[in-house]
């Protein structure tokens, strides 16, 4: 009877590592896809940036007025496709299908990303991205560090999301009457490194959701690619606030 307690404990035990071993692995592969799919974004954005500034300055309105439908084609079809990556990841636990989707996903992104990449300079997005994959390397570890207080986190990042919404639509109202104005531009900054504060907290509180997501799936292989698809727009937020704070601070373009 010992015996059988012995080997039935044993048994548990190596189930039990096995099973955080799969989940680490298939958390570092939601990482090695997220970044993928940010180098996909950035590439392809570059790329259709080019297009058009050389529509901008031909003055081809033909051209820009072409890439401005489908940019609200491409934003439709992204957020199917998001609901899609979801559903394949989590539901029908299809590794391939989803992956196949989130890289779809990150290239049309960076088409749409092509309308902000077009005022900066390549070597300047290269620094950015550059820069916040140190600073996502550096939020994993303190979730790492600190995984067991960042539930707390939870209502900061709920609170700071809604006001930062709030702020942006205020903005957004208000540049019908001080687009222009330094006082303008100042909340704008403001609301910037308040959208970068607000996503790194969102960030830290995700990276652990994320883990419990893949380690509580039956497929976790699947389960990563829609942790990759959340920590994905995590990262792309960062981005998009910092692009705006080179905007803003007239560091758009590289020193030579």
């Amino acid at each position: 009877m010992n015996d059988n307690n012995y080997y039935s404990e044993y048994s548990e035990s190596s189930a039990e590592v096995s099973s955080v071993t799969d989940t680490n692995i298939a958390f570092a592969k939601s990482y090695l896809f997220m970044f993928l799919g940010t180098f996909i974004t950035l590439i392809v954005g570059v790329f259709f940036s080019k297009i058009l500034a050389s529509f901008m300055i031909e003055g081809n309105t033909g051209g820009e007025i072409g890439f401005l439908i489908a940019f609200f084609v491409v934003m439709i079809v992204e957020l199917i496709i998001c609901s899609k990556i979801n559903k394949e990841s989590l539901v029908n636990n299809n590794f391939g299908k989803s992956l196949a989707l989130f890289l779809i996903y990150s290239a049309l992104t960076g088409f749409m990303f092509s309308f902000l990449f077009v005022y900066f300079d390549l070597a300047v997005l290269n620094q950015v991205f550059f820069g916040v994959t140190i600073y996502f390397l550096i939020l994993s570890l303190i979730t790492f560090l600190f995984r067991k207080k960042i539930h707390r986190a939870a209502n900061f990042a709920f609170v700071g999301l809604i006001v930062l919404l709030v702020a942006s639509v205020v903005m957004s109202l208000l540049s019908w009457f001080m687009y222009g104005s330094e006082t303008f531009f100042t909340l704008y900054l403001g609301i910037s490194i308040l959208g970068i504060i607000v996503f790194s907290i969102i960030t830290l509180v995700d990276i652990k959701s994320m883990y419990q997501l893949i380690d509580s799936s039956y497929n976790k292989n699947a389960a990563s690619i829609s942790a990759s698809l959340c920590l994905y727009l995590d990262f792309m937020n960062i981005v998009i606030y910092i692009l705006r704070i080179l905007a803003i601070t007239g560091n758009s373009r590289s020193r030579k």
